[in-house]
Order: structure tokens, then sequence, then C-alpha cells
């Protein structure tokens, strides 16, 4: 049998130039490989070649775009061929750098039994019926223009050698009606030279759904990824079988002509949707799938169920009666491994079928066909039996049968995937340049810009022994069917052993473009490697390629081209000033006739400051470190007949962009330094998605002093008039006359993404409706040349609110506070600049104290500023307990938008404590003249003589400003060092600490200075009363006054009594009721003292004469026990004894005696003649027993004679 068409007849061929024309009769005669796939439009079909394919017809879900794959071989042009121009369509292809793609395929429509056709039909396999249409496609997009005797397919690429061309042609149908349909591309005749139907007509066939409703099932078809030709190597009968098996070669196939064997090798393919992947099964194809489906009809076309017949008109009789068949050395299990029989060479015709079973819905499948080649040759010729084999993974050595060193290949084992499709995943996304693989955890793996395909062919000393003892060489590494557009290959790199192995690879590069969908999604990367005897010259010729592996020993790889992701604009970051969106603020504002500022969206504004350079950092950050972020900047060339500048000064600018400072301020970033820390730390790609932008505006011509150089009109700012070296040589520094005011104009700045590298820019917009570019919202803002807010002073006639007079006290105002009173600061602030806001602030530096707020800022109207609008707040201090005696200051400041500030208002607040004097209280017991030269009544020393049945009158007069007091007296009444150094307390009996005996107020007895109002648990309610008269408050220039009167009774004589009268206030209390000296200063001067305390001494044996009284009823007044006689005695001035006592206050009663030493008061009564009774009546403090020594020196009154009887 002669094998015009086998490997072997070409590379033979290739010794001789006129090879081309004597293969012409078996490889132009058709295909070498076909296969039809599908994606709907509404998914995203596109076909860089053929453009115009579902550009109208996204939004219909019928309608379908199909591409059809094959392969040519090239020989001359010849008007009986399929394709009758190949020589010259190749031609201008490889003459025009591959960008004339045209590939005419003629159609030979005149001739029916040849007639090459794409079209479609209702239904599927046997049940389809032909559409009212005819379903014949003639152009890529309806409505076709003249003949059409041409499919114009586009070429993809060339084989190297020339011998072979590959294209494809992409079509649009929108069909009628729900449901499967079947699209077909059939012809005829098949190549000549096959062992299986050879010359035979052709039927490849895809099955797609289509629903209108977006029913359940696959939006696109399984890809077949396949050579064109499987070669096969022979091992044959003339190998010395009994050799080789005794070296156990596991490796190479091991046959006889008696026995046969198989080479396995794997159907190539790919769904796109993983959730179909598990869907797939395979089979070899029927008959009528092979191509007799060309030459069937229904006997009716009106009846659809009539039945089909083969119809002359479609097809020669010849093959109508024809075996269409497989090869009869195949086997295919379901899951796509071919195992084929090599006993024979050869070359045969293939057709695989892949089932996508229940996909067409009710448990109906979907077929894609496959047409290929399979050829046998005997490697034994060439003495090279082994095909180079691929390893994607880590590996050893490239001496033996392990795969390639990782360094070599740059794929992470197989093993770390998960092997669901048998083919390792790998993922890049789109719009990027980098593959990576990951564990089926998520765990990533490998992150490189590059795929690395590599290839090993090596013998050992097993082979050598079977007559492969030469090395091998890596020919060629070339990809085995069409690849994405836009994949760069690098020139093959070998590595050889001259001993024992050769290897080689290629790198693939890709940054897949989002915008092209048949750059996205699900592809198979399928590759073949050639290689060649390195022994022999004239045998370098005898290449052999790989063929499609499994296991381990791969030729593909699978890449996800992910879909765009979603891509958010770059978002402003710190140290950036304003961030919100503003484009549509109002710019006009504060200005007479605004009608927008209602609205409430008035822009920001921010103010420069005449004489100083406004910079504004603007920073924006995309998450995507990919991304290159730009900051643009609008509006800085305003309307100049609206906005004018003076002299030397010109409008902002933005400056250059820095990348990689962070949230380092523009004017603080070394972007050079940035970069090489950058680069010392290992990262060798430059920041580009951090960005900085920073407008400038130089105001230094507008500042207080200026000059002008020489040699220039423009005036500069200088630092004062001593100034002579910045102008030298031109103008003085003098007071600058230039005006400090420019026309607020508005600026806005938005951030975005620099352009993407690659990107078709109308393929973009047609396919996402939107620029490539994702741009931010913009920031808008006011800038004008700004005056410095300002505090307003009192204004005591503008009237707000009802009331007459507003604005802010002078600077160092000192205010005084009571405890429990309160401080109001009224501060009004605001700005000659259009609707800038000026915030009044406490400084903290000094800050306040505690009680201390400020108001809630209200803007009010105040036409006496230049935009009429001023802003109000109050600072409300009150006094609480514990701050009395304490002195605070405070401080306020008013900023603006602008960062500009005010000059500082500061103010002082003293918290007085009550602090009382005295001194004009009346009658004053002892008066002292102050160093002033006053007289005064001092708080303290008061010492009074006081007789019994005598009234004492005086007025109390506290004094205690900021404070209404109350005066009381005080119990447990206390004079420390207040007479004579002496001590006067009254002193509880629970005090700790107080000795045994001493007076003391809870022992049951009157005793000590007690009297009835500091200690009324022990005496008597006194003769007394104490009768507040006023309260003090400012009116009455803060006096509190009391009077109080006083008449000792018996019982006291001879007693110091202490009494103290202190001023309470409720200030600071928790209810108003509630009076105390918390708050009261307790320090005791010459004129100030918490209390005013006298002493009051009852005189013994004198008591005070009543009105209208006698010696008689005197005696009887006072329950003395002695009769008249006695008074008249101790009274010598008594002249009358019966008549009314007149003009004597006091009487005496008796005699004071001088105790002498041994004294008792038995001793002492015997020598009076009275009685113990009479001594302690009018002898109150005399406490002793009756035996006990009295003290000597002491004085007692003595009733004389008092124990005798009374006389009537």
């Amino acid at each position: 049998m002669q094998h015009r068409c086998t490997m072997r007849g070409l590379q033979n061929a290739l010794l001789v130039l006129t090879a081309l024309a004597s293969l012409s009769v078996c490889e132009g005669q058709t295909f070498k490989f076909a296969h039809l796939r599908w994606t709907a439009c509404s998914k995203g079909f596109y076909d860089p070649y053929f453009p115009s394919v579902c550009k109208d017809a996204t939004s219909n879900p019928r309608a379908i775009g199909f591409t059809l794959s094959a392969s040519w071989g090239v020989t001359g042009n010849d008007p009986n061929r399929m394709l009758q121009q190949a020589f010259t369509d190749v031609s201008n292809f490889v003459n025009s750098n591959n960008t004339v793609r045209n590939l005419r395929l003629y159609r030979n429509k005149i001739e029916g039994q040849k007639a090459i056709k794409i079209g479609w039909r209702e239904g599927k396999g046997m049940d389809t019926v032909l559409p009212p249409s005819g379903g014949i496609v003639d152009c890529p997009v309806p409505t076709c223009i003249g003949e059409n005797t041409d499919y114009m397919f586009q070429i993809d690429r060339v084989s190297t050698d020339r011998t072979k061309v590959y294209a494809r042609y992409s079509f649009e149908i929108i069909f009628p009606e729900d449901g499967v349909h079947s699209v077909y591309f059939e012809g005829c005749c098949r190549q000549t030279g096959t062992v299986n139907n050879e010359l035979l007509t052709f039927h490849v066939r895809t099955e797609v759904l289509v629903s209108a409703i977006n029913a359940v099932g696959p939006k696109a078809s399984l890809r077949f990824d396949m050579p064109d030709t499987v070669v096969l190597r022979q091992v044959t009968s003339q190998v010395d079988a009994e050799k080789c098996a005794e070296q156990e070669m596991q490796t190479m196939a091991q046959c006889s002509a008696v026995d046969g064997c198989y080479h396995n090798f794997q159907v190539q393919a790919l769904h796109p949707v993983a959730a179909f992947r598990s869907q797939i099964s395979y089979r070899m194809a029927d008959a009528n799938e092979m191509g007799r489906y060309k030459c069937l009809e229904r006997s009716d076309l009106a009846d659809p169920t009539s039945p089909f017949q083969a119809m002359s008109t479609h097809c020669e009789p010849r093959v109508i009666t024809a075996n269409f068949a497989s090869p009869a050395s195949i086997e295919l299990s379901s899951e796509g491994v071919v195992s084929f029989r090599i006993d024979k060479v050869g070359a045969w015709q293939a057709t695989v079928v892949a089932v996508c079973e229940g996909c067409a819905g009710g448990g109906e499948d979907l077929i894609s066909v496959l047409d290929f080649g399979i050829e046998v040759i005997e490697a034994w010729r060439f003495n090279n039996w082994q095909p180079p084999y691929s390893y994607f993974g880590e590996t050893a050595a490239l001496n033996n049968r392990d795969p390639p060193p990782s360094a070599l290949v740059g794929i992470t084992p197989l093993a770390t995937f998960n092997d669901m499709m048998r083919y390792p995943m790998l993922q890049i996304q789109c719009g990027r340049s980098n593959f990576r693989a990951q564990r089926s955890s998520g765990l990533q793996m490998w992150d490189q810009s590059y795929l690395r395909i590599a290839y090993t062919d090596d013998f050992s000393a097993a082979k050598a022994t079977c007559g492969q003892g030469v090395a091998q060489s890596i020919d060629s590494i070339v990809q085995m069917t069409d690849l994405p557009k836009g994949i760069t290959i690098s020139p093959m790199t070998k590595i050889e052993n001259e001993q024992d192995a050769a290897s080689a690879y290629i790198d693939l590069a890709w940054r897949p473009q989002c915008e092209d969908y048949s750059q996205v999604g699900s592809f198979l990367m399928c590759f073949r490697a050639t290689d060649h005897l390195r022994r022999v010259p004239f045998e370098s010729f005898a290449m052999l390629p790989s063929y499609p592996g499994i296991g381990t020993s791969r030729s593909c790889l699978a890449v996800e081209s992910l879909p765009v992701a979603d891509n958010p604009a770059p978002a402003f970051q710190a140290p950036t000033k304003l961030m919100e969106c503003s484009e549509d603020c109002c710019d006009c504002c504060g200005r007479p006739g605004c009608g927008c500022a209602n609205q409430g969206n008035c822009c920001a504004a921010i103010y420069a400051t005449a004489g100083d350079i406004l910079e504004l950092a603007v920073r924006a950050v995309d998450v995507d470190p990919f991304e290159r972020s730009l900051v643009y900047m609008t509006g800085l060339q305003p309307d100049q007949s609206l906005v004018l500048l003076p002299a030397g000064v010109n409008f902002p600018k933005a400056m250059a962009l820095k990348y990689g400072c962070g949230d380092t301020h523009y004017t603080k970033c070394d972007e050079a330094a940035e970069r090489a820390k950058r680069l010392a730390a290992g990262h060798a790609t430059p920041v580009t998605n951090d960005v900085q932008a920073l407008l400038r505006w130089d105001l230094g011509a507008m500042g207080l002093f200026t000059c002008v150089p020489v040699e220039s009109s423009a005036p500069v700012k200088c630092n004062g008039l001593a100034d002579t070296s910045t102008c030298l040589g031109g103008s003085a520094c003098k007071v600058s006359d230039i005006k400090k005011t420019i026309a607020s104009f508005k600026v806005c700045y938005q951030t975005g993404e620099g352009p993407r590298p690659g990107v078709d820019l109308p393929l973009w917009l047609r396919t996402f409706g939107r620029s490539p570019e994702e741009r931010s919202c913009k920031v808008c803002f006011m800038l004008s040349v700004a005056d410095k807010p300002f505090f307003i002073d009192y204004d005591p006639d503008f009237e707000y609110n009802g009331r007459q007079g507003i604005g802010t006290p002078f600077s160092g105002i000192e205010y005084h506070v009571a405890v429990g009173d309160e401080v109001k600061i009224e501060l009004l602030a605001a700005a000659n600049n259009v609707g800038q806001i000026v915030q009044i602030s406490l400084l903290a530096e000094p800050g306040a104290p505690l009680g201390s707020r400020l108001t809630e800022q209200v803007e009010i109207d105040y036409e006496k500023v230049t935009y009429d609008k001023a802003f109000l707040r109050h600072f409300i201090f009150v006094a609480r307990k514990g701050q009395e005696g304490l002195r605070y200051d405070v401080c306020f400041q008013g900023v603006d938008g602008n960062d500009m500030k005010s000059r500082k208002k500061c103010f002082s607040i003293t918290v007085f404590a009550a602090t009382i004097s005295w001194e004009q209280t009346t009658p004053c017991p002892n008066t002292v003249v102050a160093d002033t030269g006053l007289v005064v009544c001092p708080p303290d020393g008061h010492f009074k003589n006081v007789t019994v049945g005598c009234q004492y009158s005086f007025s109390l007069s506290a004094i205690s400003p900021l404070y209404s007091l109350q005066l009381r007296q005080q119990k447990l009444a206390s004079c420390m060092n207040c007479l004579f150094d002496s001590n006067f307390s009254v002193v509880a009996c629970s005090s700790p600490g107080l000795e045994k005996g001493m007076a003391c107020c809870g022992n049951g007895l009157c005793d000590g200075v007690e009297t009835g109002a500091s200690c009324p648990t022990d005496c008597r309610q006194d003769d007394e009363m104490l009768t507040q008269t006023a309260v003090s408050a400012a009116e009455n220039g803060w006096m509190s006054v009391a009077s109080y009167t006083f008449t000792p009774t018996r019982g006291v004589e001879g007693r110091r009594l202490l009494r103290c009268f202190e001023g309470v206030t409720n200030a600071g209390a928790a209810s108003a009721d509630h009076f105390s000296n918390d708050v009261v200063d307790m320090r005791r001067t010459l004129t100030t003292a918490p209390s005013f305390c006298l002493v009051f001494e009852v005189q013994r044996c004198s008591y005070c004469v009543p009105q209208y009284a006698t010696m008689k009823s005197l005696a009887q007044h006072y329950l003395l026990n002695m009769d008249w006689l006695r008074i008249y005695n101790s009274n010598p001035a008594l002249l009358n004894p019966d008549a009314l006592i007149q003009n004597i206050d006091v009487v005496a009663v008796g005699p004071l005696y001088k105790v002498q030493k041994g004294d008792t008061l038995l001793s002492v009564a015997a020598m009076a003649k009275t009685t113990l009774k009479s001594i302690l009546q009018v002898n109150s403090d005399v406490a002793v027993a009756s035996s006990e020594e009295l003290e000597a020196g002491q004085e007692i009154c003595l009733l004389l004679c008092s124990s005798m009887p009374v006389l009537a």
C-alpha cells in the first residue's frame, strides 16, 4: 500500500524543492482537522478576526456565535481543490508579516455532490428537519452581500515549514425558535491515501440548545484542542524483541506482527464552563456523523416525519454505498483516552464525538464532533524509538525519565491540583501578565509572568541494546492548536547532553485583553515537540513529533483567563484635605443673588494667604498594585475676564506627580529615595498605585513688603524695609500697594487609573459601555485669597434676639465669680472671605476649668462685615466647690477652613471664696486702728462685762462680696486665740483627745463657756434674740445685717459665756435651703474671719434694777434669800429704802470675798453666816465639794447673814 500523505512521505519530500507540487493530490483535497464550537452572543462571543459577529446581537438570547477551525495542507494554486488559491493566500499571509489573513475556501455551489456548505437544521441526530429558510450560512453576519462563492476564512498561523495552514471562520446565526439545533460543515471529499473513509464526504457538526427565556443549559460548547494529525511510532518485528524483553523495557512498546500492541493518547478538549466538565464523555462517531449525513434528506421535505433517504443529488453513488468506518485498530474510553494499535503503518481518519450528557434538558444530550488524522510510522527506520515527552512539574535531573527540573519548567507538580479535568488549571487575570497556580485549599503555589513548556528526549543503556544508541535533539516546540490572541512565544532554548539526553523549552507570555471575549475564559494550551538524531547529518531530516500525552507526560495546560474584576477607582487618602464628592457644589454661596445657596451644597472654601505659598497635597491609592493611579486637576485657569490677577501673581499650577510616598506629605517626600528603599527590600517593581499631586499657588508678590528685581517688572516678596538683598540692584523693599483680594474661582480634582497597556479602546467601549480608566468623582472647592478671621468687638448698637448690644469683650478682662455663679463670655467672629466659616474654639493651652462649656456655634446676619455673616458662640463657666480662691486663664481663637487663625482672645476668671468682714458691727466692744489708719471693729478680741438682768444689744454687720449670707449663732462656738491669746471653745465631749474632767458639751453640765445656743443639750435657753434685717446683695454692697439682744439671767453669775456669729451661704449647695460655711474663707485677719465672737463675763453680786423696782421687789425679783435691808445696807447710794429705785442701773447684793488659802465652802459659809446653797446660787462657776479647799485668790459673792430668817 502506498502512503503518499504519510509523515514519512512528507519528510522525504523536504529533500527536494519540487515536493510541494507532488503532494498536491493529497494535501489540498480537504482539511486535516475540523471542529465547530459556539458561544451565545449574550455571553460575550467575540472573534477579533470577525468583529461584526454578535456585535449587534448581544441582547438576543437566540443569537449564537460559531467558529469553524480547520487545517489544510498547503499546495500550489489548483482550481480543482477546496483551497483554490492556497499558495497565494499563504504567501500573502507570510509576506505581510501575518497581517493579510484571507484564506479562500471554494464552496463549489454549482455541483451539489461536491458542494461545500455551512448550515443548520432544527433538531438533533436523525430527528432534524430543514428550516423554512433553508438554513444555509453564506456569510459571517446576515444579510449577505454578493454571490458568496467563497467562504473567507482567516489564517491563524502557518507551520514553520509552510506546509500547513490553520484558519477559522466565525459566523452568527439568529435562530427563529427555541430548541436544539444542529449546525454543520459538510462537503466532499476527504483525503486520499487513508486506510478508512478515503475520498468520502465529511460532515462536522455541533448541537446547540437555544432558549429565549435563558433556560438552564450550557451557553457555550466544548472546544477540541487536538493536533490535525497524531503521529505514533511503530516498533516492528525487525527489532530484537528478545533482547528488549530481557531489559524489561517498560517505557517502550513491545510488539510483534503476531500479538500487536497499542499506543495511548488523550483526546484534548475542555468545556469553558467548569460546571459542565463532569458531564462530558467521549465516543467514536457513527457513519452518519463521519459524513453520511450529507447524503441524507427526508423523502418529503414538507413532512418532517417522513423517513430519511440517500439523495443522489447530494452524494455520488460510490459515496452512498460506501462503508463509513472508524479505524479498526482504535479504541476510545468515555474519559477520552484513545488506544491505537500500531502493528501497521499508515494513515487513518478519525471522528470523535464529545457528548455533553443531559445538557439539552429532559435527559437529552448535546454533541460536538471532531475530525482529525492518525498516522503510524516506522520509527525503527530512523533509529528513533522514543518521542519527546513533556513534564509540567518539579523534577530532578535530565538524564533519566524524570521530568526536567523546576528551574527549567516553572510549574508546580500536577499532584497539587484538583485533577478533575485531567489538566492542571492555571489562572491569569485579564489585563495582567502573571500566571497563578493554587492548591485546592486556596494556597497559592506559583505566581510568575511566564509559562515554561519543556520537552525532553533521552535514552538509557537499555534502549541502546534495542538499537537506539544515538542521542536525540529537540528540533522544535510548537503550538498544537490555536492559542488565544496576544500570546507570545519565546524562541526555543536547548539544553543538550551529548552523551545521553536532550531537552528544550519555550516561554509563553500573555496579557489577556478583558474587552476581547475570545481571550477570556478557559483554554487548553497544547504543544507538540519534534526530535531528530544528532549522529548522522543526512538523517537530521528524520524529525518525529510527540503525540498527545496522558498521565504525567501531558501536552496541554488548562489556563483560565479571569474576566474583568471589580475595579474601583483609586480612593483619596491622607494627607488629602477634602475627599467628599462635590462636583455639583454651589460656587456662589455668600454672594448676592446666588441661586443655589439654599440647596445646602455650598462648595468648601480653601484660602491662600497673601504673601505666602499655598501647597495643597492630594493623594490617591488604588487597591490594585498593578494599576497606575493619576490625579487630574481642573479649573486652574479660570476666565481671566472674571478673575484678574495683580502683577507678579500667576494662577496656581499642578506639580509633577510623585509615587510611593505613602502618607508622607508631597513636600517632604523624596520619590527617588523611596524607590531605592523598595529596590533594597527586593521589590523590583516601582509603586504605581499610590500617587500624590500638589497644587501650588505662589502669592509672594502679594506680601506686606515687596520689591522689583532687576530686569523684571513683577514684584516679589521681601522681608521688610531693611531687606536689601532680595532685589539687589532693583527697587527697594517697601510696603506693598498690591491689592490683597482675588475673586474666588472653582478648582476640582479627581483621581483615576492610567491607560491600561494594550487596551483596544473601541472594543472596550463596545464590550463594557464605559471607559477602561476608572475615575473617581470630582472633589471641588472655591479657591480664594484670604484675610485672617477676626473677633468682632462689643457693638452696643447692634440688636440681636431682642437684646441690645453684641460682641466679644476686650482681651484681658478679669471675671470675678462666686461658687455656684455663672460666667458667660460672648464670642463673635467673622472673616472677610466669601462662604468661609470661622470656627470659634477654646485653646487647649491654657485650657479651661471644670464646669466650663462652649455653646453650639450659630451663624448670624451681621451686615458690618464684608459678606454679612458672623459666627456666635458663648463660653459658660459655673464655679464649683473647691475652686474658691483659684484663678483661671482662658483663651479663644477663630480658625477658618484654610486653617488661618485670628488673634487670640484671652480672659481671666477668679473664683472668690466667701471672705467676711465684720468691721462695721456696732457697738464694737474693742475697736482698733488698722494699717490704713481707719478705726475698725475686728472680728476677734471682744470681752464684755455684763450684769444679770441687764439687756445688751448689737448690730452685726457682715460684708462678703458676691455672696448672699445668712447670719446665725455658731453651735460648738470656737474662738481659738481670739482673745488675749486664749482659747475659748465649746468642745463636744465626743471630741478625740479630750482630757478627763474638762468642760465639754454633752456631759449634762452647763460648764465652761457653753450657752444655750452653743450647747443646747447641757444649757437652758438664754434670754437672747438674733434677727437678720438685711441679706447681702450687690445692691446693698454685699452687706448682711442682724440685730442681737442678750439679757443674762440668774444662774450664770461669775461665768464667761462665748457667743460666735457666723455667715453661711447656699452657694454651690445641692439644694437652695442648705446653708453652710463650706465656701467661707476660714482665715482670720484683722478685718475678716468666718465668725464674729464675743466673750461675756457675768459680774458677781450685781444685778440690774428693773423699772419701777423697790428694794423689796428687787429681792423678790431675783429670788434672793435675803431681806431688803441687806440690799439697802450694801448700796449706800440708796437713800430712801421705801422709794422706787431711780437713777441706779445696778445694785449690789453683797460683798465680794477674796478666798484665802485653806478656805472651804463650809468655812466661808460659817464666817459669813450664810449657807452653802446661798453661796452656790450666786456663784454658778464654783463647782467643788463643800469640804474641798477653794482656789486662793478666787473672788466669790457672799450674801451675808442669809442664814437668818428673812424679815417681812
